[in-house]
């Protein structure tokens, strides 16, 4: 990641992978005054996206470290016990934990730090996210060139690289009733709490029902 060689570059721009969230807290003493936002997503919808290439190969299953007591706390009210949570329920928690880091960054930046949903993301960089939190003009170029990159697969590498097509609906289909079970346990209320910090925070935002 670095600047290109046009001089008159004055911003850059970070995509950082969601284990960074768990290090928010550097960022933010880093940098606070530089404006970022947490994309989020409907909490089946991003489980599936984890297992789309099996369970068991899911970086999200393998990423569980460093579990805070109260939450291992909360889940033994629940009767569950952290060395015998299944694959899909590691992942969950797993996410769940980034998505605390997230709103605790969120508390703690004021306004400098937005929760951004991703439905209706594009639309939203290009009306909101860019020219109303990050106060850049959006000219005509930047808005192809996110309506370019928005077309495209993110994650694709070479040959991998191709078109995106909307899969929320067949993604929904699919899951089964563990994930539907892990997202609501350890999901659902952080994903509410997202929404409603959005709603709050951000009124200018495209609504997901729009």
């Amino acid at each position: 990641m670095g600047r290109t060689n046009d001089v008159h570059e004055k911003r850059l721009f970070f995509k950082i992978q969601s284990i960074g969230t768990k290090y928010l807290p550097v960022f933010l003493e880093a940098f606070p005054d530089t404006p970022w936002i947490f994309v989020y997503r409907e909490p089946v919808q991003i489980m599936m996206s984890q297992f789309a290439q099996g369970i068991e190969r899911a970086n999200c299953v393998h990423q569980l470290k460093d579990v805070p007591k109260y939450r291992i706390d909360a889940m033994k009210d629940d009767k569950k016990e952290l060395d015998l949570l299944t694959p899909v329920e590691k992942c969950a928690m797993h996410l769940s934990l980034l998505c605390e880091s997230a709103m605790q960054g969120l508390f703690e930046s004021s306004m400098v730090g937005r929760p951004v949903n991703y439905e209706n993301l594009v639309q939203n960089l290009i009306a909101h996210v860019i020219p109303d939190h990050f106060k850049i003009t959006m000219t005509n170029e930047g808005e192809e060139n996110i309506l370019k990159v928005g077309s495209q697969y993110s994650k694709g590498r070479g040959t991998r690289h191709k078109e995106w097509k909307e899969d929320s609906i067949e993604k929904d289909r699919l899951a089964t009733p563990e994930i539907r079970e892990a997202s609501k346990y350890f999901l659902q209320e952080l994903y509410e709490k997202m929404e409603e910090e959005r709603q709050n925070e951000y009124y200018g935002l495209v609504n997901d029902n729009d």
